[in-house]
């Protein structure tokens, strides 16, 4: 990916949506994959809303964006984090 910027940005919306929902929860294996779908369904309504606005991306990702979410627990905070990356680039960006 060229433009990592939006991508921090996506991140950091995203993750913010995730605490306010999750942050009193303790976090669980269920809860890991609750909150990366939750997550995903956030960066898919944020993804079609660029590409409503970008033709390019129009033709680029016309069967479907490459972007994914993984979540994961923090070692710092010990709450739900997430990372987007691809399907190309499973581990992350």
């Amino acid at each position: 990916m060229e433009n990592l910027e939006i991508i921090d940005k996506l991140t950091a919306v995203i993750q913010a949506n995730v605490s306010k929902h999750f942050g009193h929860t303790r976090p669980t294996e269920k809860g890991l994959e609750t909150v990366r779908k939750y997550a995903q369904e956030q960066l898919d309504l944020y993804v079609k809303g660029m590409m409503k606005e970008s033709e390019e991306l129009r033709k680029r990702w016309k069967g479907g964006h490459p972007l994914m979410i993984l979540s994961r627990v923090s070692r710092k905070t010990g709450g739900y984090e997430i990372v987007i990356t691809t399907k190309d680039n499973p581990k992350g960006l």
